[in-house]
């Protein structure tokens, strides 16, 4: 749901104009890492549908991540001919693989102590 905010033009009048939606944040950080790697080494992320919300990737479960990392363009749908109809695949796009190599050098310079923290809080 957009929120409207009222705005005044350059003659004095109102306008009614709609917020842009804020894009999704990580709710599980190891999840999201895990993603990352996994789709870097060029697994596909396979979706059912919108209403059943059910994602997968590598034979696991994705419960949160998929909405950041669709939101932040870091995955985009693909045609896939050998597909089943009805189920949608995504693949990383190229600024997603980018994102996905820095992350992923960050992540894994942090001591396994701080990792398994992160991953235990969130």
């Amino acid at each position: 749901m957009y929120e409207i905010f009222p705005e005044i033009d350059a003659a004095g009048r109102s306008s009614q104009r709609a917020a842009p939606p804020r894009r999704p944040g990580i709710v599980s950080l190891g999840e999201f890492v895990d993603c990352l790697r996994h789709l870097l080494r060029g697994h596909v992320l396979v979706r059912v549908s919108d209403f059943a919300g059910w994602t997968s990737l590598a034979g696991v479960p994705v419960h949160h991540s998929f909405p950041a990392l669709e939101a932040h363009g870091l995955i985009q749908e693909f045609d896939n001919p050998g597909g089943f109809i009805g189920v949608h695949y995504y693949r990383l796009t190229r600024a997603g693989r980018e994102f996905a190599q820095a992350a992923l050098h960050n992540w894994f310079t942090l001591p396994l102590r701080q990792r398994m923290l992160l991953r235990l809080m969130q």
